[in-house]
């Protein structure tokens, strides 16, 4: 049902935001999905839950845990071009140890994206480290506001999503296709098996 038709309108339910709560498998992907039908909709994204659906966690920061594993990330203003390569992949590496996995940067030189990944380990949010299946997924284009979702259009969509978009909406103006020109083909990836869907299943039956 159209959220603006006669039914609703000026109701308070026409009025509310969209919210994306991501527990960490595909957020991100239903977030674009639906910035792209719907962008005239206020959307708030959440990186994940205190809760739902691996239990409760208390909060704490990335660079609390990695300081428990030894190791701290170095400050990008004393680091040359090439020792700041080599801090990011490390960092990069480090959170995927940690089950925190980073999308969608292509577009970010590695200065910008170092920078951006030393304030995200300052702010307090939620670790997974050993449970089955879990993972937090950060990118910064996380919000999907209107800026970030040209930026997707421009760079991550297919040509398949691209079409789409402008059937959808032949009004919006959509962005020439772009190769972005910071690739990084080996960012750690999540991987499911069959178990962790199975421990999932588990939970929720659980909680039913």
């Amino acid at each position: 049902m159209d959220r603006n038709s006669s039914s609703l309108a000026g109701s308070s339910v026409a009025k509310q935001p969209i919210g994306v709560f991501d527990s960490g498998i595909g957020g991100l992907t239903v977030a674009a999905a639906l910035r792209a039908l719907l962008p005239h909709e206020d959307i708030y994204y959440i990186g994940d839950t205190a809760r739902v659906p691996y239990g409760g966690k208390s909060q704490t920061t990335m660079y609390l845990q990695l300081e428990k594993r030894g190791w701290t990330p170095e400050d990008p203003d004393t680091l040359a071009d090439e020792d700041l390569n080599r801090s990011l992949t490390n960092l990069i590496w480090a959170l995927g140890d940690l089950q925190t996995y980073i999308e969608y940067t292509d577009h970010v030189s590695d200065r910008d994206l170092y920078t951006a990944l030393l304030a995200f380990c300052d702010e307090p949010g939620m670790c997974f480290v050993g449970i089955p299946g879990a993972g937090y997924h950060w990118s910064p284009i996380g919000s999907w506001g209107e800026e970030d979702v040209e930026i997707w259009l421009r760079y991550y969509a297919s040509e398949e999503e691209r079409a789409e978009h402008v059937s959808e909406y032949p009004t919006w103006p959509i962005p020439p296709r772009e190769t972005p020109l910071y690739p990084r083909p080996w960012l750690p990836q999540q991987v499911f098996l069959p178990a962790d869907f199975d421990d999932e299943m588990s939970y929720e039956q659980e909680g039913d």
